[in-house]
């Protein structure tokens, strides 16, 4: 890592904040934040961010959101940024490092990471501690312009959402989950009362914007993709915020980014999903967990 380089968690007051900020709108420029709002996303109790200072000067950060997943959860590692003097000097990899050693030291088990699939310069800040790729995805997403509910649904269908237990019936082939904080399953049935489509979200709050990732989804057919997709655009007005968002894998001739186009949805561009489990991470970084 670069020389004099010191790194500690961002604090919830507005010196933090606007450094954070200057180091993002010059390295990725996707937060309309200002100081104020930032300072509150940096209090809420899933946000981990971490700021590079050199020289007193901030140089890079990591914004990360611990997430429900089992018993030990999972830390999402979700905007990485070094600014273009302090760039290729380890700054991004001891940023990630720092977040994952924080993070085993409060239990957590799973890491997840997506970068963009031509910034290979993030990819390899990952991979440099550990993580590896897992798939190629395309990243989905539907913008929320307006919040006056629509009506799409068949008459007779029914949409409904749970918040706590699980789902696993014909025709799925998976199974659904809502378990912690934010964590949401919706399912749609037909007008005899039939499963045809399913979904499982996570509400998020990130840097960037207030969201709705749609973490499995499921559906036999390009119509009933198509009206869970514009339901969970709906589920997004009801919640206020900005987006829904999924990433969708390359493998297999879905329909379903098809369907999710004619919902509303823009594919926005193709993304790399890298994974790390705490036992692998730990031992390449070589290092105790620091506790906090």
């Amino acid at each position: 890592m670069e020389k004099d380089c010191i790194i500690r968690r961002a604090k919830p007051e507005l010196d933090d904040a606007r450094a954070l900020l200057a180091v993002e709108h010059e390295s990725l420029g996707d937060s309309p934040y200002s100081p104020c709002q930032v300072v509150s996303v940096l209090a809420r109790p899933e946000h981990y961010a971490y700021l590079a200072f050199v020289k007193d000067e901030a140089a890079g950060f990591c914004s990360c959101i611990q997430t429900p997943l089992g018993r030990e959860g999972q830390l999402e590692i979700d905007m990485l940024g070094v600014v273009a003097g302090h760039r290729r000097r380890g700054i991004g990899s001891s940023l990630i490092a720092l977040g994952v050693r924080k993070a085993v030291g409060r239990g957590v088990r799973s890491f997840r990471a997506v970068a963009a699939a031509d910034n290979v310069a993030s990819q390899r800040a990952f991979q440099e501690i550990g993580f590896t790729r897992e798939s190629a995805v395309d990243m989905m997403v539907y913008e929320v312009r307006g919040r006056t509910p629509l009506s799409f649904l068949p008459q007779g269908w029914t949409w409904r959402t749970f918040f706590a237990g699980s789902l696993r019936a014909p025709p799925l082939s998976q199974t659904f989950e809502a378990t912690g904080p934010g964590r949401e399953v919706h399912h749609l049935q037909d007008a005899r009362g039939n499963l045809v489509a399913a979904a499982e979200c996570l509400q998020v709050q990130t840097m960037a914007y207030a969201g709705l990732w749609v973490e499995e989804f499921e559906a036999p057919s390009r119509r009933t993709a198509e009206w869970m997709a514009r339901a969970l655009a709906e589920r997004a007005k009801a919640l206020d915020v900005d987006e829904v968002g999924y990433l969708i894998p390359h493998q297999g001739a879905s329909e379903t980014p098809i369907s999710l186009v004619a919902a509303g949805y823009e594919n926005v561009g193709e993304y790399l999903v890298l994974r790390g489990d705490a036992a692998t991470l730990a031992s390449r970084l070589g290092q105790q967990a620091i506790q906090g």
